[in-house]
């Protein structure tokens, strides 16, 4: 369980969505739970 913050306000006010991902996750892996959480799902070239 990662807690994922959306910037600094975000952590300051401790506003943040929760992701899950397995202990042995890629960091790939962790990023798109992240982006997915806020509804992130275009990547950029």
């Amino acid at each position: 369980v990662i807690k994922v913050y959306d910037g600094n306000m975000s952590l300051r006010r401790k506003i943040f969505r929760v992701i899950t991902v397995p202990r042995l996750a890629t960091t790939e892996q962790v990023l798109t739970s992240a982006l997915r959480a806020f509804h992130i799902t275009k990547t950029l070239p």
